[in-house]
């Protein structure tokens, strides 16, 4: 209450309150359908059992839902991350897709090798690999 005093005597004297900074608002990309962009990222979750969990997931870009995940004690290899496709695919039944799939990572080590065969190997739909 007292704020509404202070700011009408601070006007009265003339000062004037400094402006804030705006950000200029960052433009990304968004999917104009589901299922069209799907990123996969790897997290590593500090427990106190297990020490360190690797956490990868897979996320939908135009839902911006996580539709699969999965941990590992281990190091997240490109097998791991090919078979958390696997899953992922077969459980949204993405391989009768018709319309193609892009996959976005970065590029890290686990995105290659088993992960790049097993995209080339599928037989359906059209799968892009983007780093």
């Amino acid at each position: 209450m007292w704020q509404i005093y202070i700011n009408k005597y601070a006007s009265a004297l003339g000062y004037i309150k400094a402006k804030r900074f705006k950000y200029p608002s960052q433009k990304g990309f968004r999917a104009s359908r589901i299922f069209e962009w799907l990123h996969v990222n790897i997290t590593i979750v500090n427990t106190l059992e297990d020490g360190v969990q690797k956490v990868a997931f897979v996320k939908d870009n135009y839902s911006k839902g996580i539709l699969h995940y999965s941990s590992t004690h281990g190091k997240a290899e490109s097998e791991f991350i090919a078979n958390l496709f696997a899953e992922t695919f077969t459980k949204y039944i993405l391989l009768n897709a018709i319309k193609p799939i892009n996959i976005l990572s970065d590029g890290g080590g686990e995105n290659k090798g088993e992960l790049l065969s097993w995209v080339q190997n599928i037989q359906a739909p059209p799968v892009w690999l983007v780093k």
